[in-house]
This record gives C-alpha cells, structure tokens and sequence, in this order.
C-alpha cells in the first residue's frame, strides 16, 4: 500500500496564504451571485469547478450532492455529501456537511483576512478558524467525537486502513514557511484506534488494537515541546504501547529541524506471536531494554535520524 506524501510547511506556505485568499475572493463571489439570482443549481457547478481547478495540481478531487448559500449572521456556503478524493489511489475524505463563511468584521479592524468552517459527519465534528494577515497565518481547531474510519482520514492521510476516535483542540500561529516562528498547543485523545490487517510497504501487518492515547505538544520560542505523547498502556490489553519524550528545535524547514527525542515500546504477547511481528521483535534485539520492551533514540537534523539504543 503508497503512503501518503506531506508538503513541509516551507513548501506548503505560500500554498496556504494563496489559499486563505482565494476563499475571500470565492465567499464575495457567491455574495454578488446570490445578489443576481442565480440559480442555485449554476452556483454549485461554478463551486465545484471552481475548486477543482485549484485541487488539481495537487492531486485532487472534490465533489457534493448539493450546495447553497445560506445567510445568518453573514454569507455563507454550505455543501452536503462531500468528497475529496486522491486521483492516484482513489482514497477519500467524506463528510456529510461542510460550511464556510468569511470572518469579516474584528479580523478587519486587525488587518486579517479569515473565515470559519465546519466539517461533520455523523456525530463527528471538526470546527474552526483561519486568519491571515502578511505572512502569518492563525488556525484554531475544535475536533470532536470524530471517527478517523468514517471520515477515511486514516486512508487517506496516511495510507493505512483503520479506524480510531478523536476529540481535542489544535492551535497554531506564525509564517508557515519558516517553522521555527511558529506558537501553539496540540491537545488531542484518542480511542479505540484500530488498524486493520493489511499489507504495508510489503509486510503483512496483523489488525492491531490500541485502547487510547494522549498527544499533548506545546510550540513556541523555537520549539516543539512533547508533554505527553502516548499510545496503550504496558501490562494491558493493547497489541501495541510506547510513548515520545523529548523536544524538537525549530529550523525554517520542517526536514531541517533538530530531534532530541527518546522512543519506548512494546507488544503485547499475543501480538508477539504474529509471524511479522516476530521478525521485528528479532531484529530489533539491538534496542530491547531489560523488560523487553524497546528503546531508542533520534538525534540530529530530521532528515537525516536514525535510531540509537538508548538506556
């Protein structure tokens, strides 16, 4: 099965300004339609085209049942049933609803440009806000009871079939193409994360269930700090359990920036018994701690790491 492929921030900055733009100039677009009363029908197909045109580049496509302009407390548009799909292998992001609208008066009085939005998709939802002003981009993420299966956000970020809970928060500000300036905080929890027996870059991997997991990381002052990040726990019932500690300093790339990161993990004992997992519970004898469990290290520019024994 292909991974999927990440643009760095650097690459993937002026992407996002263009980006934050573009929707300003769509949202008045749909305003003055709305004005000359055009038929809902002719708005939608100019929406989809439209965004496909931008999509393409990249590798993707967009598609809904319906859309519509809604007014509230401001214009907005709402589509239903929509999906982003990857063209290469088909996988996509579905969601029942999605809605954006521009943020207009504050972010103006700030010299911002920005808009809200909202995905759902059954009882999952993931809300949020986006501003720009210069090169700096502001982004604040509410996630919850989102099912990465339902969604197809595992398949399609990361090239793995599975299926996992999600709730918590995300917020980050700064020049996305120099990461070293950028703040924040991720705070998210996990449950129920389930990989589904598959083939992955040509092993077989047995299904896999983990319990919960905790991601706590703060950014600032260079820095990418974890508090807690954590998958399982040792001694239960989760095929697999580790935890990260450590920190990582900021370069203006992504690739570039400095590990100082301290890896420990481990397999539960049936899941030792699978034929995989076995081979890489053997290879790995370099890295096995005295509780059997593994530990290792990453050290220097990301990308370049490799992992070290560590006590």
């Amino acid at each position: 099965m292909e991974a999927a492929t990440f643009e760095t921030p650097a690459e993937s900055g002026g992407g996002i300004l263009r980006w934050l733009g573009f929707a300003s100039l769509f949202i008045s677009l749909l305003l003055v339609f709305t004005i000359m009363k055009i038929p809902q029908a002719k708005v939608q197909g100019w929406v989809v085209g439209t965004l496909n045109q931008q999509l393409a580049p990249a590798g993707l496509q967009l598609s809904a049942d319906e859309g519509k302009i809604g007014f509230g407390l401001g214009v907005s548009y709402e589509m239903a049933n929509v999906r982003l799909t990857k063209t290469a292998n088909q996988k996509s992001l579905k969601f029942a609803r999605l809605e954006v609208a521009p943020s207009i008066l504050i972010p103006l009085l700030q010299g911002k440009v920005g808009a809200t939005f909202r995905l759902e998709e059954g009882s999952g939802v993931i809300a949020g806000d986006l501003y720009k002003k210069g090169d700096d981009v502001e982004a604040s993420i509410a996630i919850d009871g989102v099912n990465l299966g339902k969604m197809g956000i595992l398949p399609f970020a990361a090239g793995v079939d599975g299926t996992a809970d999600i709730r918590g928060t995300i917020e980050i500000a700064g020049n996305p193409a120099q990461v070293s300036s950028l703040a924040g905080k991720i705070d998210l929890a996990i449950a129920k994360l389930t990989i589904d027996g598959q083939k992955i870059a040509g092993f077989d991997i047995p299904r896999t269930s983990i319990s919960d997991g905790i991601v706590n990381i703060g950014i600032g002052g260079g820095k990418a700090t974890i508090t807690t990040l954590r998958l399982g726990k040792p001694g239960g019932t989760d095929d697999l359990n580790g935890t990260v500690t450590g920190d990582i300093k900021l370069n203006r790339s992504l690739d570039a920036s400095e590990l100082n990161l301290k890896a420990k993990f481990g397999f539960s004992e049936r899941y030792r018994q699978e034929k995989t997992i076995s081979l890489v519970d053997s290879l790995m004898g370099g890295f096995k701690a005295p509780d059997g469990n593994f530990s290792m290290a990453f050290q220097g520019p990301m990308y370049g790491a490799q992992p070290m024994p560590s006590p």
